[in-house]
């Protein structure tokens, strides 16, 4: 019995290792940055592209241009699926077609462009297979940075409604998030207490990374930068972190003076009712000891009080 089902165990391990490894895609390296696209598909001819484990293309930081193959089977499969390159911050992005002996580009994009020249409007790289069945090449360029690439073949109407249902919740996430930075501006307004102003700088630096990393600032608030959207994680990192010290030294009043509450020093942001207390504690706690000690020297004509 045990035996039996360990034979199981170890058929079903090597489907799934047999499973994961076949890939849909095949990559070739161009470490010389030089190959053209028809050295490219006399390339893929000759058999010199690799598959791709995983789907995910991570070859960190790299000195190459990356092209990826992938062969669309049928018409109704070209219609129906998209390519999908899940980072938005890739420099270049080539889409091509092969026919017998030529290839043709279908489209040019990434951030180093206008978002408008991307096939699909999305944060990611969407791309069709406009030329019906056949083989489909994607020129990948991030030299001299790091290259992360997950790709994938998804259905078209699966990913227009996950898409839609991913724009609803960041909307009602970045609502939320604005609604605190409009508190904090109120509350500044009406205190004109640096502490919530700075609050409120931090939190809205953080929304603006956010939406960088994410590609959402690319789509929806630089669309026709070309020099910004490469940098705008390093903006909004450098203006988080000046925010954030900002925010401390003011919150905790480090490099500012004390408040002198009588005979005792508050810190610069104590309040009156703090400041008092310290003023006032001594006396009141010598109140109490004398009251406690009225009760022990009366405690058999009061019963009711409580004695030490």
């Amino acid at each position: 019995m045990k035996k039996g089902a360990f034979l199981s165990i170890l058929c079903l391990f090597i489907c799934w290792l047999h499973a994961a490894g076949q890939s849909v895609f095949h990559v070739l390296e161009d470490s010389s940055r030089h190959l053209t696209p028809a050295a490219v598909l006399d390339a893929w001819h000759e058999g010199q592209f690799k598959p791709l484990p995983s789907s995910y293309l991570n070859p960190g930081y790299t000195k190459s241009h990356y092209w990826i193959a992938f062969s669309a089977p049928d018409v109704a499969f070209a219609d129906s699926h998209l390519l999908v390159v899940d980072n938005p911050h890739i420099n270049r992005l080539e889409w091509y077609t092969a026919g017998r002996n030529t290839m043709r580009r279908l489209a040019l994009t990434g951030d180093y462009f206008l978002f408008g020249q991307r096939p699909v409007p999305n944060p990611a790289f969407v791309f069709r297979f406009n030329n019906g069945p056949g083989l489909y090449l994607l020129k990948i360029d991030k030299h001299h940075e790091s290259l992360q690439a997950p790709l994938r073949i998804v259905n078209s109407v699966t990913f227009f409604a996950e898409t839609e249902r991913i724009a609803l919740i960041n909307g009602v996430l970045t609502g939320i998030v604005l609604l605190i930075v409009l508190f904090g501006a109120f509350l500044y307004a009406n205190t004109l207490d640096a502490v919530y102003g700075w609050y409120a700088l931090y939190v809205i630096s953080t929304l603006g990374w956010i939406w960088s990393n994410s590609g959402l600032g690319f789509q929806h608030l630089w669309p026709d930068s070309v020099y910004f959207p490469s940098r705008s994680r390093v903006v909004f990192v450098l203006l988080n972190f000046i925010f954030t010290v900002q925010f401390l030294k003011v919150f905790t009043g480090l490099g500012q003076k004390a408040v002198v509450c009588g005979s005792h020093c508050c810190s610069p942001r104590a309040s009156g009712l703090q400041c008092w207390a310290l003023r006032s504690g001594p006396s009141i706690i010598g109140s109490i000891r004398r009251l406690r000690w009225y009760c022990c020297v009366h405690c058999r004509s009061f019963p009711l009080l409580p004695c030490c």
